[in-house]
């Protein structure tokens, strides 16, 4: 009996050990597909994904392996731009051609706003649908403060915050779209094309505007990025 006893104890001791062999590398292939896996949020770094969409529209999705919603944005934002380019180089004829076809000539001045406009939209939407934008890590709020008294908004970003980024970016936009209509070159072609600024738009491109308004703007975006990352990692 004593032999029967000790041949079935070491059967049972195998089976468990072969049991656990076999295991093993399933627990290990599943880890490994959870941590590969783009659709998940990632606690290991920061906001990678958001921040490469905000230079470029697109990267951050290309980042994240979505090569479809990459490409959409990088080939739309193209797109518009060379556009956009060809508009305004060639302003004077398109102008002219347009009022031949019986047109006003200043559709094609709208028609660069409305670019302008897009190109802004494109750009927001590639940050906010860069990748997953939860369990991302806050950098250290020395860093959110450097990145956003560079560019107003990457530092929420970097603090975790892809909203409050998007309201800080949708400024610059605004701020940069002042500045071109206040520009010499720019108000010299509108006044030879004949184009009629409105009356609110030279309004708010006064330089006493032009001035306080970036600045009231950067003085904000440093410190709400600071204040968004000393909270997120308290």
């Amino acid at each position: 009996m004593s032999q029967f006893s000790s041949v079935y104890d070491l059967g049972n001791v195998d089976v468990a050990s072969d049991a656990t062999r076999r295991g093993a590398p399933t627990a290990r292939t599943e880890a490994r597909v959870r941590y590969n896996d783009p659709s998940g949020p990632s606690d290991d770094g920061i906001d990678a994904a958001g921040f490469l969409s905000l230079l470029v529209p697109g990267l951050g999705q290309l980042f994240c392996r979505r090569a479809g919603a990459g490409m959409f944005f990088l080939t739309w934002t193209g797109l518009i731009g060379a556009f956009g380019w060809a508009l305004v180089a060639t302003l004077d004829q398109t102008m002219s051609t347009l009022r031949l076809l019986g047109y006003p000539g200043v559709v094609a001045v709208w028609t660069l706003g409305g670019l302008y406009v897009v190109l802004a939209l494109l750009h927001l939407t590639a940050i906010l649908t860069a990748g997953p934008g939860d369990g991302h890590r806050a950098a250290h709020p020395v860093v959110t403060g450097i990145a956003s008294s560079v560019l107003p908004g990457a530092g929420q970003i970097l603090a975790g915050s892809r909203t409050r980024a998007v309201v800080f970016v949708a400024t610059d936009w605004a701020i940069a779209a002042l500045w071109l209509l206040q520009a010499g070159p720019i108000v010299k072609k509108l006044d030879q094309l004949g184009v009629i600024v409105p009356d609110i738009v030279q309004t708010i491109t006064q330089p006493a505007v032009l001035w306080t308004a970036p600045a009231v703007v950067w003085a904000l975006s440093v410190y709400d990025a600071i204040a968004s990352a000393t909270t997120a990692r308290s």
